[in-house]
């Protein structure tokens, strides 16, 4: 929504996403590697369809991050 909102304005520039290293290596269960690797690929479609626009999609595919949690 965010990417044809852009075009329709004749805007440009960034649309992050946030995966994980799941959406990679399979090291969870199998929802969350698959939801994760979804992100992944949808933003990379999205890039590939809205690279004449200057609109880019971007995914930030973060590790185990130790914090107290663990």
């Amino acid at each position: 929504a965010c990417g044809k909102l852009m075009k329709e304005h004749c805007h440009t520039g960034s649309i992050v996403t946030t995966a994980s290293v799941s959406a990679t290596i399979v090291n969870t269960g199998p929802g969350y590697a698959a939801t994760k690797a979804g992100v992944k690929h949808m933003s990379a479609s999205l890039a590939m369809e809205y690279a004449e626009t200057g609109i880019r999609f971007n995914t930030v595919s973060y590790g185990y991050i130790l914090s107290g949690m663990h």
